[in-house]
């Protein structure tokens, strides 16, 4: 169980990084069907902050302030770097990042799993195909240009 708590503690704070990161990104496009559709995907990042906490709260832990507030100072500081780092590495480092985070819900629903946590798997195998979904909006976006 101590690794499903270490696990969701460290997405947690991945996805508050992504969050802020893509508050910075949506600002810094001038498209607005782009525009939209990053808001929308840190407003899915937002679900999966709130949809952890639930699940850190079933094992009796809470999200780590630390990794938070390191999550969010990273997130900030790549949403700035948006702004001066032209197109196509926004879109590259977001689908990095979408990438990782796929994978990582994987990872942890297969030690969810392991913990007889069956329901949270489920969860966060839905939760890694949204991911997955925004790691192929951005290829599609850096393709295109």
């Amino acid at each position: 169980m101590k690794k499903l708590i270490r696990q969701l503690k460290f997405a947690h704070a991945a996805e508050i990084a992504a969050y802020h990161a893509y508050e910075g990104h949506w600002r810094s496009v001038s498209n607005q069907a782009e525009q939209a559709y990053i808001q929308k995907i840190a407003l899915d990042e937002l679900k999966h902050i709130y949809a952890i906490e639930k699940m850190l709260q079933g094992l009796q832990s809470k999200p780590s302030p630390v990794l938070d507030k390191m999550g969010k100072i990273v997130g900030e500081l790549i949403g700035f770097a948006c702004y001066y780092s032209g197109r196509r590495l926004p879109m590259l480092v977001a689908g990095l990042m979408e990438k990782i985070g796929t994978a990582s819900y994987k990872d942890i629903a297969n030690t969810a799993i392991d913990s007889e946590r069956y329901i949270m798997a489920t969860h966060l195998l839905e939760m890694a195909k949204v991911e997955q979904e925004h790691e192929e909006y951005f290829e599609q976006l850096r393709k295109a240009k």
